[in-house]
């Protein structure tokens, strides 16, 4: 989507101030997939790790409800739907005649802005009908009051596109928007048990593709030779304080200022937010765009870091003119960014103690896991064996660096939750010894779904 990417200077942001910015989010312990940096629709930086391009599908999590938002949007536009129409009035097959005045009452506007009338999410793995435990759920409180982020919300919204439309929700967005900006095809969307997308978690996009979508938004709905897709009153409410969210009681840097349709407001901006750090950093008034992807579900620092260093390096320095070129710190620059990695674990890739515990089984006590006996083969690369309720699993690593192999899971879901894809998913998994005596080992799925593990092992004197 970008033919080429640009000098930093010429956009009015230095070179040296990237370089410190990449190198504080590696201090941070950031899990990087991709990171992408544009101002005015051209982009200045854009680095991936080494097993991702910029053609990697990845999936989005929560910044796929603004997909969502992006959808009713354009229904609205269309003229077919209103802010105000109740949501029961699509679903007479799911809401009961005798439902709560709460849940008749609910708009789509209360919807779009996570004002349900629950304090949870009204689905569950075990249930199949997710759409209709949206209906039959207690409600607690009337809808449009209280902000709770509520991703069943959101399920439903994008099952109002399919009811209206005939077709999965990201395929009616291609086709009257996303094939505008540079997507190529409809995106992928994880399905629920009931047969509707997952549009409040499972899009899957490329890096450019999500930058593509942020940057319409920031255009207020238009494409780039200035198509107005999606009506600019609607984007322009979307991306603003529709209702206050500090009552989530969590006053972070990003997550307070308010929410709109789907979207977060920031300090300067809005912002799409995905679990892992799937991430749209919109600042419409200096014209910056931020978009990573990667995994850091745990790093519970990570999106402060994110935050506080592009304000720190990027926004407060910026320059409204060209800066002189800097061929040197460019240079410098592109090697960080063509040397995005997963963290390591702490440590060293050899330690005196692994020949003594090389191939030697360990038996363990009862625990939650059921895991009887473990072993680590310690050659040039790494094995975990497990022995679980009777079955044998083996885990991969690379000794000091990260090794490409499959996770021993088949069950987890696939294309629909609650169906297993009845295979393993693609891991990355690196060892490092942080003592002596201590290995560390962590582990990365890189797949349709991406979650991570850490294990450490310390070896007693005694065995």
């Amino acid at each position: 989507m970008y033919e080429q990417v640009c000098s930093p200077e010429s956009l009015g942001i230095k070179s040296e101030d990237l370089c410190r910015f990449l190198d504080e989010l590696k201090e941070a312990k950031l899990c990087l997939h991709g990171i992408l940096l544009e101002r005015g629709g051209r982009c200045c930086l854009q680095g991936y790790e080494k097993e991702f391009s910029a053609k990697t599908p990845h999936r989005m999590y929560s910044v796929s409800k603004t997909f969502v938002s992006a959808a009713i949007g354009s229904l609205i536009t269309e003229g077919r739907l209103g802010l105000d129409d109740r949501v029961a009035s699509f679903f007479p097959d799911k809401c009961p005649a005798d439902a709560h005045s709460f849940i008749k009452e609910m708009t789509v506007r209360n919807l779009l802005t996570m004002a349900t009338p629950f304090t949870a999410t009204t689905y569950s793995p075990e249930r199949t009908d997710w759409v209709g435990s949206f209906f039959t759920t207690k409600p607690s409180h009337a809808p449009g009051t209280v902000f709770n982020y509520d991703t069943s919300a959101t399920l439903v919204l994008d099952a109002i596109v399919e009811r209206l439309t005939g077709q999965p929700f990201t395929e009616y967005l291609f086709d009257r928007v996303l094939r505008h900006i540079g997507f190529k095809e409809a995106p992928r969307c994880v399905r629920s048990p009931d047969g509707f997308s997952w549009g409040g978690s499972g899009v899957m996009c490329t890096l450019p593709e999500l930058a593509a979508f942020a940057r319409f938004f920031m255009n207020g709905g238009k494409t780039a030779d200035g198509k107005q897709l999606i009506s600019a009153d609607y984007i322009k409410a979307a991306v603003s304080r529709q209702i206050c969210n500090e009552t989530v009681n969590n006053f972070s840097s990003y997550s307070t200022y308010g929410y709109g349709y789907q979207v977060w407001v920031t300090k300067g901006g809005f912002a799409f937010l995905g679990m892992g750090n799937q991430l749209a950093l919109c600042f419409p008034e200096s014209d910056v765009l931020l978009c990573t992807v990667g995994d850091d579900q745990g790093n519970t620092t990570a999106r402060e870091s994110l935050f506080r260093l592009i304000y720190k390096y990027i926004l407060e320095p910026l320059s409204d003119v060209a800066l002189p070129e800097n061929g040197e710190a460019l240079a410098a620059l592109r090697r960080r960014e063509h040397s995005v990695t997963l963290p390591l674990p702490e440590g060293e890739a050899v330690s005196p103690v692994a020949e003594s515990v090389d191939g030697v089984w360990y038996g363990l006590e009862e625990n939650p896991m059921g895991i009887e006996k473990i072993k680590f083969d310690l050659g040039e690369s790494g094995v975990m064996t497990i022995v679980a309720r009777g079955h044998e699993k083996r885990v991969t690593f690379g000794l000091g660096e990260y090794d490409v192999s499959v996770f021993p899971e088949t069950d987890y879901f696939g294309d629909t939750i609650g169906v297993p894809a009845g295979r393993g998913y693609k891991c990355r998994g690196a060892g490092c010894w942080a003592e002596e005596n201590k290995l560390g080992i962590r582990v990365y799925v890189t797949d349709d779904y991406f979650g991570n593990m850490t294990v450490t092992a310390c070896f007693l004197p005694d065995g």
